[in-house]
């Protein structure tokens, strides 16, 4: 795998990312079990978790059919 991100995509994450309150109130709609994956570390190596344990703990409250799984990878996009 090699990591690749649309700039795009990249653009809309980082204008979303300023906006927590409107992103908890698109969470509370979901009402299907929901997979959270996250990257065990950051975009460098050793660089925390992009999403730390309390935010986890934030998706759990507004989706609480959610199971959240980590996985050895940074915070990238990969492209299969």
């Amino acid at each position: 795998m090699q990591p690749k991100a649309s700039e795009e995509a990249v653009l809309a994450d980082l204008r979303e990312a300023f906006q927590p309150d409107a992103i908890n109130e698109r969470l509370k709609l979901i009402r299907a079990p929901t997979l959270l994956l996250r990257a065990e570390s950051g975009f460098i190596p050793g660089q925390p978790p992009l999403f730390p344990g309390a935010l986890e703990e934030q998706f759990r409250s507004y989706l609480p059919l959610s199971r959240i799984g980590n996985f050895p990878a940074q915070g990238i996009t990969p492209s299969c």
